[in-house]
């Protein structure tokens, strides 16, 4: 229809990988690839995640080893019995930590897309300068990003409080009954669809809130209402290739990075070099 303006997913793709050769290659430079990597380290603090998963032997030694296992859990309890105000102590001191950090990373990362956001559209590589200059957007997008988390944090809670209130009878007896099944099941479900929901929401303000917001100059939930009506309304279908073309392309550069991880004897997937090299 006349008129009507026309998004395309795919006719993006050609021109942003000529302006990556461009920034990278055509004038080499190492110093502008490991600023614009910390920029990207910066953007990206905290929208992954990783750790390790240490192999732990429980099983049997020999003989008499779940009798061991039995004596140790016994242990375990007894001494959680006397001492459940220190455990009450360190677990909140665990969440204190966990939640100043998560406050942490955010912060950085919120200032961190736009700095990052800045050099790849000038083709630059600065640091201090849009530092101080994306201070004030920065600073609004933590606030909506850490509010943002404290409601799906909530919204967690509560999925969890209603699970475990619906098979309390179960729990209570002992068994493993329909209640149980069905709190599973529904537990399961509703944490799915809030994944989901948080997912696309994180991506909207990756993708389109933090461009909004560095051209316009609005604040995220401006942005955010600016992206649902001039952009997502009436082209729904379009934002679903979006997501299913930034699904491919994510796994079409998750084989390449585990490619180059082993070629560099997973030198390249340490953190900041990771943003540097790929």
């Amino acid at each position: 229809m006349a008129g009507v303006q026309q998004i395309s997913v795919i006719s993006p793709i050609d021109p942003a990988l000529r302006h990556t050769r461009r920034v990278l290659f055509d004038r080499f430079d190492l110093k502008k690839w490991f600023v614009m990597g910390f920029c990207a380290f910066l953007a990206h603090l905290g929208d992954g995640g990783g750790g390790y998963n240490p192999a732990g032997n429980l099983g049997g030694r020999g003989r008499g080893g779940r009798g061991d296992l039995d004596e140790v859990g016994r242990g375990a309890s007894q001494w959680m019995a006397e001492h459940w105000g220190l455990l009450i102590l360190i677990a909140a001191a665990v969440v204190v930590f966990v939640f100043a950090l998560g406050a942490l990373l955010t912060w950085l990362s919120s200032r961190g897309k736009f700095m990052f956001l800045d050099n790849v559209i000038k083709d630059r590589a600065a640091v201090s300068e849009p530092w101080e200059r994306f201070r004030a957007f920065g600073n609004t997008l933590f606030v909506f990003r850490f509010l943002v988390g404290l409601a799906g944090f909530g919204a967690l809670l509560l999925i969890g409080g209603f699970c475990f209130v619906l098979a309390y009878p179960n729990i209570r007896d002992g068994r493993f009954g329909a209640r149980s099944v069905t709190a599973l099941l529904l537990g399961l479900l509703l944490l799915a669809i809030l994944l989901v929901c948080l997912a696309l929401l994180q991506m909207a303000v990756n993708d389109f809130v933090v461009p909004i917001t560095y051209r316009r100059g609005a604040r995220p939930v401006q942005a955010l209402r600016i992206f649902r009506d001039e952009m997502l309304a009436g082209h729904e279908g379009a934002f679903l290739l979006y997501v299913l073309a930034k699904i491919v392309i994510a796994i079409v550069a998750g084989v390449l990075v585990l490619i180059g991880t082993c070629v560099t004897c997973c030198i390249a997937a340490l953190p900041y070099l990771s943003n540097v090299a790929f």
